[in-house]
């Protein structure tokens, strides 16, 4: 059975909706005039354009970034006629005749504001993404009152998430400017230098510059006459491709190329930790989200038009979407050349059979955990361009440049001295960014049209097409004396690797590695395995399996505890 469809129409309407309507808008450009931090300013722009874009696009003011697109995480947040608004849900026809305050206004590196200095003297600052928008808000919090409350610090500061720090840094950074304000102390004073440093606090060297907004993550770069891309995505989870029609998409004015696989002269396969993820989908798609085509426009909302316009005919297939259904006699294979089940790891000592026999009591349990996504705030980002000496030069977020240029440099067909990747300050990542995320299509696109090319994710995109936290099945056995001794432990793990493998085989590995925990069992067998469904791949997050068997065996003990009718602290103490 064939299905054809415009999978652009089904997929991107509701990942790029407003931008199409942008497209469709641009006949209805107005003259808004405003002041933008004490600087009267006169636009020429659709009035429904969010003020984040025209501020950010417009105005060339980076500090005030984009993170969701949907007034949900705070890191848009500016000040208009002195109340916070949320920018990127905020149509820039409601700020004619009115001050606007962004991060840039607020203070500078020459002349920082007391909330800056506060800020980065309190160690609120790490990845810095966030920050913009938390001093926004704390400044009108400020603005109202210099002795806030604790409680009253945390309500103002409720709309803004913060993924890397944890939130009690930014409270004490509130509460230190508030202090400076009532004049309880003379100056925030910060210590930047480098000598006599042990045993005393000292000022991240870039926390100045991520409070002030002036950091350059991906997003913010500017290269002249870069071109936009954006991405058709497959809607299915299993399907072949039969035929790519790009022909009306072309013909668009404004569109400089329509890339397929057939466009890539190396292997197309992302190689970082696994060997089996494509740049762009040739003849198969293997989860919802997997790219298939790229368009290089002269603006974003051309690109993403072009989009609508292309014809995919897929053939679906069965999807395999389960563990079990990944593990059954006769499965439907994730890949065709391969097993579902791609990696095993097992871990044995002593003799479990004979640990059992001497236990007083047994317990047998099973435990699950979910698929989690990162939730950094900064989308996946870059730009790239050819430099003058004809090498392919990467920009982006990440966390492995080195394993990033040589995958790279592979997928596209290229000498490793042809590619040169430059790692921008990354706004959180927790190992979402080990994995090449659009550094393979921008490098492609570059070679292409050979002019600096620009990729950013919107947040659906980040949620649909990058790695997640693996889910673990586990089965646990634990045997034990009258007196909590334990004596024996088997432990099954089974993980959804999602469609490709990525980081999977090190998480099993570390997973089977600490599943025993830090207790000691005579008896042990541990057995890993990983699985393909297809479902987004799931690749390396804080701890690399670790939390999962962490939950199970510590579950098990609990309920070993309260079967021995034992306190669990004195359980876990004998052993």
């Amino acid at each position: 059975m064939k299905a054809i469809s415009s999978q652009g129409r089904l997929f991107w309407s509701m990942v790029e909706g407003p931008c199409i309507k942008s497209f469709r808008r641009l006949s209805k450009m107005q003259e808004i005039r405003f002041i933008v931090n004490e600087v009267p300013r006169r636009v020429i722009v659709d009035p429904q354009k969010s003020l984040l874009k025209v501020i950010r696009e417009d105005l060339k003011l980076t500090g005030t970034k984009e993170g969701c697109s949907a007034g949900h995480c705070g890191t848009c947040a500016v000040l208009v006629d002195g109340e916070v608004v949320l920018s990127c849900r905020y149509p820039v026809a409601k700020t004619k005749d009115k001050e606007i305050t962004t991060i840039e206004g607020i203070g500078t590196l020459k002349n920082p504001h007391p909330l800056q200095l506060a800020f980065a003297k309190a160690g609120a600052i790490q990845c810095g993404f966030c920050t913009p928008g938390m001093i926004i808000r704390s400044k009108s919090l400020l603005d109202k009152t210099l002795s806030p409350t604790k409680e009253e610090i945390k309500k103002a500061l409720q709309p803004h998430i913060c993924r890397c720090t944890g939130y009690q840094k930014i409270f004490e950074a509130v509460e230190l400017a508030a202090s400076y304000f009532r004049r309880e102390m003379k100056s925030i004073k910060l210590k930047l230098e480098g000598k006599n440093t042990i045993g005393k606090t000292v000022t991240r060297i870039d926390a100045l510059e991520k409070a002030t907004g002036t950091t350059l993550y991906a997003a913010d770069l500017a290269v002249g006459g870069c071109a936009h891309i954006k991405v058709l995505r497959s809607p299915h989870h299993h399907a072949k491709i039969i035929h790519i029609d790009t022909k009306e998409a072309e013909a668009i004015p404004g569109v400089l190329a329509v890339l397929t696989a057939k466009d890539v002269k190396g292997t197309n396969i992302l190689k970082m930790a696994g060997d089996d993820q494509p740049i762009l989908c040739s003849n198969k798609v293997r989860f919802i989200g997997d790219p298939v085509v790229a368009v290089a426009a002269t603006s974003e909302e051309i690109a993403s038009h072009a989009l609508e316009k292309i014809e995919v005919a897929y053939e679906p297939l069965e999807p395999v979407m389960t563990l079990e259904d990944a593990l059954k006699e006769g499965a439907v294979r994730v890949h065709d050349d391969r097993s579902n089940l791609f990696f095993e790891q097992p871990i044995i000592h002593g003799d479990v059979g004979k640990g059992f026999s001497e236990a007083d009591i047994v317990l047998e349990k099973s435990y699950s955990t979910q698929t989690v996504e990162h939730g950094y705030l900064e989308n996946d980002s870059g730009i790239a361009y050819i430099h003058e000496n004809g090498q392919l030069v990467v920009m982006a977020a990440g966390q492995n440049i080195h394993a990033h240029r040589k995958t790279i440099a592979e997928a596209l067909g290229l000498g490793l001295e042809k590619v040169r990747v430059i790692q921008t300050p990354t706004g959180g990542a927790f190992g979402g960014k080990l994995d090449v995320s659009v550094g393979g299509i921008l490098g492609l696109a570059a070679l292409k049209l050979k002019r600096p090319v620009r990729l950013v994710y919107t947040r659906s995109e980040t949620f649909a097409a990058t790695p997640k936290r693996h889910p673990f099945f586990m089965k646990v056995k634990v045997g034990a004396k009258k007196d909590g001794t334990l004596m024996a432990l088997d432990f099954d793990v089974t993980a959804d690797g999602g469609a490709y493998k990525s980081f999977s085989n090190s998480v099993i590995q570390r997973g089977v590695i600490h599943a025993q925990g830090p207790y000691r069992f005579p008896n042990a067998h541990v057995y890993g395995k990983a699985v393909y469904t297809n479902t987004a791949f799931k690749g390396a997050m804080r701890g690399f399996g670790v939390p999962q068997v962490a939950f199970a065996i510590e579950s098990i003990l609990d309920e070993l505890a309260s079967e021995l009718k034992l306190d669990p602290l004195a359980l876990r103490m004998k052993n």
